[in-house]
């Protein structure tokens, strides 16, 4: 399955998650008030974030 391109608001979102400093208990609650996601944006944006840390 592949995975649907990033819209703005959800690459922002991955951008600001991967900068945290330690992981949020609330992680997609987070995304979905802050940046105004859907609940599979914020999937996605986490997913990415994790892409963004591996890369260093």
């Amino acid at each position: 399955m592949d995975t649907p391109p990033l819209n703005a608001k959800t690459l922002v979102a991955s951008q600001w998650l991967a900068i945290q400093p330690k992981p949020l208990n609330t992680t997609v609650v987070e995304l979905r008030e802050r940046f105004d996601l859907t609940p599979l944006e914020a999937c996605l944006a986490i997913r990415h974030a994790q892409e963004i840390r591996r890369a260093g």
